[in-house]
């Protein structure tokens, strides 16, 4: 599970891994609610490793999905912004 944050970070290091591959590229570390680490794998197959520090494995994006779910996550952080905002306009 990840908030706005750790969504908005896995958009990031989605494209950067794309970029990276076939090379390297440091892990990322949020804390908060989700305390979450994602990492670049490379061998046996290129996939972004999404692990949460308070679950038992590690979850697994493998490179051919990386635009996929990229894409979808962009749009669900646009609704979340969206819901967002309009939740803070009736707050006042």
């Amino acid at each position: 599970m990840l908030d706005a944050y750790g969504a908005d970070i896995l958009l990031g290091y989605i494209m950067s891994a794309r970029l990276a591959v076939p090379g390297e590229m440091p892990e990322e570390e949020i804390g908060g609610a989700f305390p979450t680490r994602f990492q670049l794998e490379n061998e046996p197959a290129s996939a972004v490793i999404i692990d949460q520090l308070h679950q038992p494995r590690p979850f697994h994006i493998p490179a051919p999905l990386w635009d996929r779910v990229y894409a979808e996550l962009c749009l669900v952080c646009a609704h979340a912004r969206e819901l967002e905002r309009r939740r803070a306009a009736r707050v006042h």
